[in-house]
Order: structure tokens, then C-alpha cells, then sequence
């Protein structure tokens, strides 16, 4: 079965494991459970900005955040991004045409592209992507992470849907990233605890990091001898006055016309891949009673971005008959989640 439309997720996704794309996009299997925390925080992050964008003012984001980040830790850590980012980016504020832009052409062969640019931005005069992430990795001048996005392919794939939609490409791509804090709650030293209880029977509130707190987040803080999350925000928080540059970054990632014609070229040529192996597994499974899967393991990809959803399928021999879901896994109804789900 070929699917009928074709995003960046899902090509990238079959770039990296046949056997993960056929798993997740042709038998819409999901894992049960919790989705993986990576994916839930840069969700949260981008429908946060979405929120504040559409709202003009912030206080809906604070609310996204509320309800949707994976945990109150990360309710903390996001509340606390999100404000140390409008005072980073003050005096830079951006000036958004559309946030959350989503798109939906027929190309030269016929099938079927989508996606979601973060939003249509201007700067001086000209109209350009705009990508949000949030990374992991180091995002300083020299890392890895800026030397990989000259070949990443979702600023060229969006690039082209921009040009094929408008008839010329995004004057740039501008991407804004956010770095996830590195460090964690931590126990309360002794020489702070007696502080803390001092100023509290003096005052009846007690400052860490800068901020006041009352009785009650005093008292749980030295019951445990560890930071509430709310000592915690305070801490990071003064973490990120102290090197914001560690956690937020902004680079124009430049795309020549040459780079968006082999980029397209790249991607029919994975279409091509995906509709070839599509077209000799469903030749199988109307010849033979037990059909084999097309779609090869990709191995060194198992553990990429942790441990992949379909480990334990693939590690065992494992594959599922058409139409079926194994234990723990559950077929979802939408093709692409992130485009077709009802948005909260």
C-alpha cells in the first residue's frame, strides 16, 4: 500500500529505517503509553509560541504549557524558557505573518506533499521561513548541530514547498533554537538550609536565586532537603541570565538554487524508493499466504533518538500482518499526527 500523501517527517523517517517508516506510516502502528518525552517537549514548546502568536499576548502559552508539558518538571523548565526567551529576544522581537502555516501541493509526478512550516516571518522587508527547535546538543557557534543543518533536509524540503506555493523560494530560513537545560534539582546544601529556615521565622519567606518564596515551598524544599520545582525554576532561571547564549540561538541557513534542485531530486528519488518497495510487498501479500516484509532493518538506527518504538518487534523477528496491531501497539487513525489529529 502506498500512502496517499508524503511529509518531511516521513521521508526523514524512512531515510533512517525502511522498517521504522513501513511500522509507522503504511501500518500506522503506535506505541501504548506516554509519547517519548523528546517529541512531547518540542510539541509543547511549538504550540506554546503558536498560542502567544495568535493571541498577541502570552499568558495562552503559560497555559499550553500547562496542560500539555510531559510532567510538572517540564511544566517548570518550559514556563522558564519560554519567559527568559521573550527577554533574550526583546529587542529582536519577530515579525510573524503566519504561525503554524500549513501546506498541501501535487508535484511534478503527482503525489501528493505536506507539512507545517513554523511560520512566515519578516526581516528587513523579505519574507522567510521561520523553523523552531529544541535541541539537546550544544548550539554554540562551533558545534556539530549548525554544521549538520547545512545538509538537513527539512529547511530545503519546506524551502521548496515555499517555492512551488509562491513561485519563488523563502528569501531565508531563520532557525530558532532552544537549548533544554542540562542541569536538574539538586539536594539543598546545609550552610542554604539554615539560611532559608533563618529568613523564613524572620519574615516568613525566604529568597533563592533571587526569588521570594513563602512558608510552604520553604518547608517541602528542607522536609526533602531537595528543590522543589519551583527552586529548581529559580536556580535555572538565574542559570540562564548567567550564559543565555548556552540556551538560545538564532542562524539564517542559507539554501543556493542548486542546493533546492538536488534536494527535490533527493526527495522524488526517495519517493520512488518508498513506492518500489510498497509496490513489492503488496505484490507479496496478494501471492503468498505468508508475505515477507520489504522494508529493511536499519540496525544502527535503533537507538538514534533513544530506543526506537519498534525495538522489541524488530529485535525479536517480529512483524505484524496487515490490518493487525501486536501487543502494546495500537493503529492509529491519522496518517501524519502532527497535521491531521484534532489540535488542542
Amino acid at each position: 500500500m502506498t500512502i496517499a500523501s508524503y511529509t518531511q517527517s516521513c521521508l526523514s523517517c524512512f531515510r533512517r529505517c525502511p522498517r521504522e517508516y513501513d511500522l509507522r506510516y503504511q501500518q500506522q502502528l503506535e506505541r501504548l503509553g506516554d509519547a517519548r518525552e523528546t517529541l512531547a517537549v518540542g510539541d509543547c514548546w511549538h504550540k506554546a509560541h503558536d498560542a502567544a502568536s495568535k493571541a498577541g499576548a502570552d499568558g495562552p502559552a503559560y497555559a499550553v504549557i500547562q496542560a500539555r508539558a510531559p510532567g510538572e518538571l517540564w511544566v517548570e523548565k518550559l514556563r522558564r524558557l519560554f519567559a527568559a526567551y521573550r527577554w533574550r529576544w526583546a529587542s529582536h522581537a519577530l515579525k510573524m505573518h503566519a504561525s503554524e502555516q500549513r501546506f498541501e501541493y501535487v508535484d511534478a509526478e503527482g503525489r501528493t506533499r505536506r507539512g507545517q512550516i513554523d511560520g512566515l516571518i519578516e526581516i528587513e522587508g523579505q519574507i522567510g521561513n521561520l523553523e523552531r527547535k529544541t535541541s539537546g546538543e550544544d548550539i554554540d557557534d562551533g558545534s556539530t548541530y549548525w554544521q549538520r543543518q547545512r545538509m538537513g533536509t527539512q529547511v530545503s524540503f519546506y524551502a521548496n514547498a515555499f517555492k512551488t506555493l509562491t513561485g519563488h523560494p523563502p528569501a531565508f530560513t531563520l532557525y530558532d533554537v532552544v537549548r533544554k537545560p542540562t542541569i536538574r534539582p539538586k539536594s539543598i546544601v546545609k550552610a542554604d538550609m539554615t539560611r532559608l529556615r533563618a529568613e523564613l521565622m524572620k519574615s516568613g519567606e525566604a529568597v533563592y536565586f533571587g526569588e521570594k518564596f513563602g512558608p510552604e515551598e520553604i518547608e517541602a524544599a528542607l522536609a526533602a532537603g531537595m528543590e522543589t520545582s519551583a527552586l529548581y525554576g529559580a536556580r535555572l532561571t538565574a542559570d540562564i541570565g548567567d550564559r543565555p547564549d548556552f540556551y538560545f540561538a538564532r542562524k539564517m541557513i542559507a539554501r543556493t538554487t542548486l542546493d533546492l534542485d538536488l534536494a527535490e531530486r533527493d526527495t522524488v528519488q526517495t519517493i520512488d524508493a518508498i513506492e518500489s518497495l510498497s509496490a513489492q510487498q503488496e505484490f507479496d501479500r496478494e501471492h503468498f499466504d505468508a508475505p515477507r516484509p520489504m522494508f529493511p532493518r536499519n540496525p544502527d538506527a535503533c537507538d538514534v533518538f533513544g530506543v526506537c518504538d519498534f525495538f522489541a518487534l524488530c529485535s525479536n523477528g517480529e512483524y505484524p500482518q496487515p490490518n493487525t496491531a501486536p501487543n502494546g501497539f495500537a493503529r492509529r487513525a491519522a496518517l501524519h499526527p502532527e497535521l491531521d489529529e484534532v489540535q488542542q
